[in-house]
């Protein structure tokens, strides 16, 4: 979750669940790009089972600059 606000940078809130307690928790530090992946390792204030969060991505080849265009028209569109 993004929040928007006034401030300059984004804040990242996300809330996972220890796989071994279930204790909720809290994070707010980014993915980190790690073999491929995006990924965090967060440990557990309740129990402090250590454990790693992978972040689920599409992999894409989009424009290497800036946003992509617009369609300026679609070719298969039946009128």
């Amino acid at each position: 979750m993004s929040q928007q606000g006034i401030h300059t940078w984004d804040i990242v809130i996300e809330y996972f669940q220890c796989p071994r307690c279930g204790y909720i928790l809290e994070s707010r530090e980014r993915y980190e790009y790690r073999l491929g992946k995006y990924q965090k390792s967060i440990e557990c204030e309740r129990c402090h089972h250590e454990f790693v969060v992978t972040k689920q991505t599409q992999p894409s080849f989009g424009p290497l600059l800036g946003e992509p265009s617009p369609h300026e028209m679609e070719w298969n569109k039946d009128k």
